[in-house]
């Protein structure tokens, strides 16, 4: 194992119900590198929607994902779930142009904010400009959580031999991915055209429309492998806008990455089909939902990602059922690739490492 720090690396770790995902990164002067990579399978209960049920499991997943990966750094970025935190625009006072006096401010009114009691809370803020409706106020987003929450993150990373240099918020994770999806699609994308992005997960999956570079409406599915059926739960729409700026970054697979997952999907043709028929029908119920409820232009591309040997199947039935195009994304083209990276691997893996690409992206604290 290879573990030190590295002032210009960090490990992105993605922890789902189904597996841990590692992504390193290594900025240049050119742009980003993929140093490592590594996706270890988890026991099955042991995160549930992203809630981690079983710590001991997840600590051993993440160890043998270090162990594969072996990563140069040790810094690693971690995000919490949108079901572990709260975020919302507050109002405050214009003269209040010193983060200290807002921090200061915040604790003071935190019953006003936060439903959590105050010594279990851990919180961070954005400014956002200036009140659309009165001048001598701002726009702050307030992220909260509590601080249990964000220790036990803290201690599977240490147990795992890494450091955990920052935990991210996962909505603000997606806005800064998707924000970097549309950068590298603005030439075939208008000024105000929606995009959607659909995060597929072996039981659990995510449409969100990506709008004026902020998550417009979000939607949770549960459609698992062994009950296509599942019932879907009532719309998440959520309105929060990110921290942080989008990285360069290109995505779209090549035909060898198409041909690779549409190996995989041979291995279980049930799994695929079957799964693939009932999430695209939920996808085509969720994007029309959307049409019917938001005044936002409608979608008009959607991207896949996720589970890669779902992905070529799902690409074709959104085709069919869906308007406007469909693609799947590889958050790894247009940066270089590592010499310890096998290119097979990464053909087979890349749409399923989105989240932890994002986390790994983030900008050094």
């Amino acid at each position: 194992m290879r573990l030190h720090g590295s002032g210009n690396c960090l490990l992105g770790v993605d922890i789902t119900s189904s597996a841990v995902r590692l992504v390193e990164l290594r900025r240049l002067a050119d742009g980003i590198q993929l140093e490592s990579f590594a996706v270890c399978p988890i026991a099955e209960g042991a995160v549930v929607e992203r809630r981690i049920h079983n710590p001991e499991d997840v600590v051993r997943a993440l160890s043998e994902a270090v162990r594969q990966a072996g990563p140069v750094a040790n810094r690693a970025v971690i995000a919490l779930p949108s079901s572990a935190i709260i975020s919302k625009v507050i109002e405050l006072p214009l003269t209040l142009d010193d983060d200290e006096e807002i921090e200061a401010l915040i604790s003071l009114q935190s019953d006003q904010h936060i439903p959590f009691p105050f010594h279990d809370v851990a919180f961070d803020f954005q400014r956002l400009g200036v009140n659309a409706r009165d001048a001598e106020r701002q726009d702050v987003l307030l992220v909260a959580c509590r601080n249990q929450d964000i220790s036990q993150l803290q201690d599977i990373v240490t147990r795992a031999g890494l450091v955990a240099a920052v935990v991210d918020a996962e909505p603000f994770v997606i806005e800064r991915v998707l924000a970097a999806l549309c950068q590298q699609l603005v030439s075939l994308l208008g000024p105000h055209d929606g995009v959607a992005v659909v995060d597929v997960g072996s039981s659990t999956s995510f449409f969100h429309v990506f709008y004026e570079g902020r998550i417009a409406y979000s939607r949770h599915m549960t459609v698992g492998m062994a009950a296509p059926d599942n019932l879907l739960p009532e719309n998440l729409a959520q309105d929060t806008r990110g921290f942080y700026q989008p990285e360069p970054v290109s995505f779209r697979l090549g035909d060898a990455v198409a041909d690779a997952i549409d190996g995989a999907l041979g291995v279980d043709n049930y799994r695929s089909e079957a799964f693939c028929d009932t999430l695209a029908t939920q996808i085509e119920r969720a994007q029309q939902l959307y049409c019917t409820t938001h005044s936002q232009p409608e979608v008009s591309r959607i991207l896949l990602a996720g589970d890669a040997t779902l992905l070529a199947g799902l690409e074709k039935r959104l085709a069919r059922l869906c308007p406007g195009d469909v693609m799947i994304v590889n958050p790894f083209s247009g940066m270089t690739i590592g010499a310890n990276v096998s290119s097979q691997r990464l053909q087979v893996h890349a749409p399923e490492l989105l989240m932890a690409c994002g986390l790994a992206m983030r900008a050094h604290p």
